[in-house]
């Protein structure tokens, strides 16, 4: 009796020590390596150790500790430290302030190219999930991305899409075809795509892969997005830098639009209204673009020769580029034929068209015109 006492208490200290250093002792020394190294920054011991704090491994439960460590780690890149933040900050009711945060992080882990945020990214677009309105077409476009990647929850998602709602798949297949020709380089592709981001609706708004389409495109001299690019630079955001604007609208004017040519010159005109060369070089581009018909140029462009700035006053010239405009439906080009034909300012007089074409201005909400066609009629 006493012998098999003595073999069941080795067998037993046995266990303890085998427990201790094949599966105790590793553990803890596993554990101080990770704390060490995520005290010292590494972004993978941070993830491990936050792993650690959200499952009570070695240390106790704290789901406070896990998402600085989370933060720490996805401040570095860190893209499953980015993803499992996204979803404390989710789905945590602790954490429902922080909501918006975590789509932030959610769709950075998704756009870092991590399939189950691209999974879990296409579910919230589908459903719709607090400020994160309900979308068909970025759902499927997320799983789709993370189908790629040979992930078998998102391939189900699609094909359970695919199967209920065919007439909604073919619009969201041409949507992603559009789209890989744009990542092709496709000139008419890459354009509907940097519209599809910029304008939102069809697909959520995104002005950074706007900027990153049209981009594309202006690199290879295609003005009209340049232009959009001075738009999107110009609009008070996040995005807006005066210096990037100026440098796309010069190159969508160097590039023979209009648009860009009229705006260029308009602001120039309005940045030194009383620099004579300022005003030259504004009417230099004004003109380009009332060559082309563009009507605001032609109004601007009269005027500056109506008063007689950037060039020598031309009472017949501006008359001539009034009319353009006014016949082009711009009101103030109209009040404008309308006075200079009532009193014969580089036109004959002529008081039955100084009367229509005032008549026309005032119709078009002119009060100026108003009055003088009031004034002219007595």
């Amino acid at each position: 009796m006493k012998k098999l006492l003595i073999l069941l208490l080795i067998v037993l200290l046995a266990g303890a020590l085998g427990y201790f250093f094949f599966y105790k002792r590793p553990q803890t020394q596993s554990f101080r390596q990770d704390q060490a190294a995520s005290e010292q920054g590494d972004a993978q011991a941070q993830l491990a150790m936050a792993q650690r704090y959200i499952a009570g491994d070695m240390v106790g439960k704290d789901t406070q500790a896990a998402a600085a460590l989370y933060e720490q780690a996805a401040a570095q890149g860190q893209v499953q430290a980015t993803y499992e933040l996204a979803q404390i900050y989710l789905f945590d009711s602790h954490w429902s302030s922080k909501r918006n945060e975590g789509l932030a992080y959610l769709k950075s882990a998704a756009e870092q190219g991590y399939a189950p945020a691209q999974y879990l990214l296409g579910n919230l677009y589908f459903s719709g999930y607090k400020t994160l309105p309900s979308n068909q077409v970025q759902a499927v476009l997320w799983w789709t991305e993370a189908a790629r990647q040979q992930n078998q929850e998102a391939q189900k998602a699609l094909d359970d899409f695919y199967s209920s709602s065919p007439a909604s798949a073919q619009q969201i297949e041409q949507i992603n075809n559009t789209l890989q020709q744009a990542q092709a380089g496709d000139k008419e592709a890459l354009w509907q795509a940097g519209q599809w981001f910029l304008q939102g609706g069809l697909l959520e708004q995104n002005t950074d892969k706007a900027q990153k389409y049209l981009d594309q495109l202006a690199q290879q001299g295609d003005a009209k997005a340049s232009y959009a690019l001075f738009e999107l630079y110009s609009a008070p955001s996040v995005n807006q830098d005066q210096f990037k604007a100026a440098d796309y609208l010069r190159r969508a004017a160097n590039s023979g639009l209009a648009q860009a040519q009229y705006m260029l010159g308009k602001k120039i005109y309005e940045a030194a209204p009383t620099d004579p060369a300022s005003q030259k070089t504004a009417l230099a581009w004004l003109n380009r673009a009332a060559q082309q018909k563009y009507t605001d140029a032609l109004y601007l462009s009269a005027l500056l020769y109506w008063r007689g700035q950037g060039v020598a006053k031309n009472l017949p010239r501006a008359f001539a580029l009034f009319q353009q405009a006014a016949e082009q439906g711009n009101v103030d080009a109209q009040y404008y034929v309308g006075k200079s034909y009532l009193e014969g300012i580089g036109v004959a007089r002529n008081k039955e068209r100084a009367l229509r074409w005032l008549r026309v201005a005032s119709w078009g909400g002119h009060q100026e015109a108003a009055a003088l066609l009031e004034q002219a009629s007595k």
